[in-house]
C-alpha cells in the first residue's frame, strides 16, 4: 500500500486493520482522509469508527459513492 509499509501482496479484503496490517488510530485517520482524496467522498468519524477490514473501508466509499448517483 502506497504511503504505509505494507506490501500490498499482503493486503486482501478480509485484513483486519488492527490485527493483521498493525494500524493505529493515526494510520486510520490517515486512510480516511486519503479517500477523500482520492475518490472525493466525505466519511464521517461514525464511519471510519465502524471500520475493523479492508472491506469495511471499500464498502464505505462505495456507499458514499452511491449516495450521489
Amino acid at each position: 500500500m502506497s504511503g504505509f509499509s505494507i506490501p500490498s501482496r499482503d493486503v486482501n479484503s478480509s485484513s483486519r486493520l488492527v490485527e493483521d496490517l498493525k494500524f493505529d488510530s493515526v494510520d486510520i485517520i490517515e486512510i480516511a482522509m486519503m479517500m477523500d482524496d482520492v475518490f472525493n467522498v466525505e466519511l464521517s468519524s461514525e464511519q471510519v469508527a465502524t471500520w475493523r477490514s479492508m472491506a469495511d473501508i471499500v464498502n464505505s466509499v462505495a456507499d458514499c459513492n452511491a449516495c450521489r448517483i
